[in-house]
């Protein structure tokens, strides 16, 4: 990083990125909290566009909105879990009987799988913290089956890059961050996942970094989106390992305009799937034994000052991680879910 800048408002940071617009030929939001600051600014439509990874203003309102974009893809017939929106909190078992269990109650906006719960029945209904009852809320019906990750990049709505990965290991609870994913190039031969993802980008207007997430479901193989973050995450950079170097693509489209083209595969050694680790997100054992190699990938001096930002900057973040590793195995499935209550009354 050459250059950083600090603000102590949120109406500073709005300011602050416009004027810097003018100098890039992308900018980067690289987190839900600096969209959402962008998207509720005062700035003029014209600034946010500068600022968004989307096309146009219309296709604003389903950035850090799961309830927008939820209605924009069942609109635009892209497969996705059937839903509905919660009006009144009273309402949340009668809805859920209606699509029937077991279904994700979400929270409209919520990053890292936070403000995500699993309802198998009435009992998980009568146990829903009671100050989500302000929130906006999305009911979707839960489809069992792989958990993939699409990220990629477009422009001007168009597919410049992709890699696809499955969910192997999460960080907490089936819904919070990933730790352990297997990325696979095969699926750069599925004719249909590439058309799936081309519909995405035109429908969503998309123009910049993506997390697409889907699940692939074990009853019929289809393909149900029900994510797609518009920002990079922590595992952008993984597919150069494999030779897919997705700073390649991109530096692609601005010299020659160039979308995207299936992987060839030129290299020593191929295989079709690779199994990565996230070391930002491992214990200590598992770093100092280099479990999964992930020295192969990373380094000492990465992992050590991601760390050290964590406690600086993020140390409410890093408690939760604590409390997840160190505090969670020694307490009952009740102490630990009243401790959960108590922590986000507290956040609220």
């Amino acid at each position: 990083m050459r250059d950083l800048i600090f603000f102590n408002k949120i109406n500073d940071f709005s300011k602050l990125a416009s004027k810097i617009s003018e100098q890039y030929d992308l900018i980067v939001p690289c987190g839900d909290f600096e969209l959402k600051a962008i998207k509720d600014s005062n700035l003029s439509e014209a600034f946010k566009l500068k600022l968004l990874p989307v096309i146009h203003v219309k296709f604003v309102k389903h950035l850090c909105s799961k309830i927008e974009l939820a209605k924009l893809l069942k609109k635009s017939q892209i497969a996705s879990p059937i839903f509905e929106i919660v009006k009144k909190y009273e309402d949340i078992s009668e809805l859920a009987e209606r699509l029937g269990y077991p279904v994700l109650l979400k929270i409209d906006y919520s990053g890292g799988g936070a403000g995500t719960f699993m309802l198998n029945n009435l009992v998980d209904v009568s146990n829903i913290p009671s100050h989500f009852r302000h929130e906006r809320l999305l009911l979707q019906k839960f489809i069992d089956g792989r958990l993939l990750d699409l990220s990629g990049f477009y422009q001007e709505g168009k597919l410049i890059h992709f890699s696809c990965s499955e969910f192997i290991q999460t960080n907490g609870d089936p819904f919070g961050p990933s730790i352990l994913k297997r990325f696979d190039k095969k699926i750069f031969s599925d004719k249909n996942i590439i058309q799936e993802l081309s519909t995405i980008g035109i429908v969503l207007g998309l123009n910049g970094f993506t997390n697409v997430g889907c699940v692939e479901s074990k009853l019929d193989g289809k393909r149900y989106y029900f994510e797609v973050d518009v920002r990079p995450n922590d595992w952008i950079n993984y597919p150069r390992y494999f030779g897919d170097d997705p700073a390649l693509h991109i530096k692609n489209y601005f010299d020659k305009k160039g979308f995207f083209k299936p992987l060839k595969m030129t290299y020593k050694n191929q295989q079709d799937t690779y199994l990565f680790a996230n070391p930002s997100r491992l214990n200590f054992y598992e770093l100092i034994t280099n479990k999964y190699h992930w020295i192969n990938y990373s380094s000492y001096y990465s992992v050590a000052m991601h760390k050290f930002s964590l406690l600086v900057f993020h140390p409410i973040e890093k408690f939760k991680v604590c409390s997840v590793r160190y505090i969670k195995p020694y307490l009952s499935n009740r102490s630990w879910k009243k401790l959960k209550q108590l922590a986000l009354k507290l956040s609220f």
